[in-house]
């Protein structure tokens, strides 16, 4: 199946809400978690809300507290650390958000909501967002609604090679490598559940 343009350009765009889980065990990821709180600062189009949650060594809490303080969250941000001297797991920090997801669903859904309805994300600590991430997402969603889909997958990612270098620090970054043939992407679509998936240029998540 594929959607019409005319309906696509009338149906209302969905919110999209990322959760990212976070586990900070030393300088290295500290350092890629701050690239990809740069990448959200830079988002084209804002999600409709961030929910974070993140453990991270004793040593390093209060670098982790700096680098969260000094964020200039585009949406509104849900922050919470887990407790405890040991490693969260990723599906813990998740479980965790689930709660905050759930009250975000309900208000969305609301009949005095915005049109759309909510869609979750999901971003590793180490991702560069590319610019444009959210509104590619957005439209994947958009999509799969018109398609009568509950869930899409979008993937394209795009990755250094070996020997290309100092790794990327911002989307720019990347797309140089992509234009020196020093990185490849990887994936290259969307699909789903229910009636099929439709053409879609996916969005670039760039590692």
């Amino acid at each position: 199946a594929v959607v019409k343009p005319r309906a696509m350009a009338t149906a209302p765009m969905p919110g999209v809400a990322v959760l990212l889980a976070s586990h900070i065990g030393d300088r290295a990821r500290l350092r890629k978690l701050r690239r990809c709180l740069a990448s959200i600062e830079a988002q084209e189009e804002a999600p409709l809300a961030l929910l974070v949650r993140w453990s991270s060594t004793p040593e390093l809490r209060e670098e982790v507290e700096d680098a969260f303080d000094e964020f200039e969250a585009p949406c509104p941000l849900t922050l919470l650390r887990a407790g405890g001297a040991t490693a969260a797991t990723q599906f813990e920090h998740l479980a965790a958000l689930a709660e905050g997801l759930r009250a975000l669903d309900a208000k969305v859904s609301a009949p005095t909501a915005r049109a759309g309805g909510l869609w979750t994300a999901f971003s590793d600590d180490d991702d560069i967002w590319h610019p444009r991430r959210i509104a590619h997402l957005a439209r994947a969603a958009r999509e799969a609604d018109l398609l009568g889909q509950a869930a899409a997958g979008v993937f394209r990612d795009a990755r250094p090679l070996v020997g290309a270098g100092a790794a990327p620090e911002r989307p720019g970054d990347v797309a140089a490598l992509l234009a020196a043939g020093r990185a490849a992407l990887h994936g290259g679509g969307h699909g789903g559940g229910g009636a099929g998936a439709g053409a879609f240029e996916s969005g670039v998540r760039l590692e």
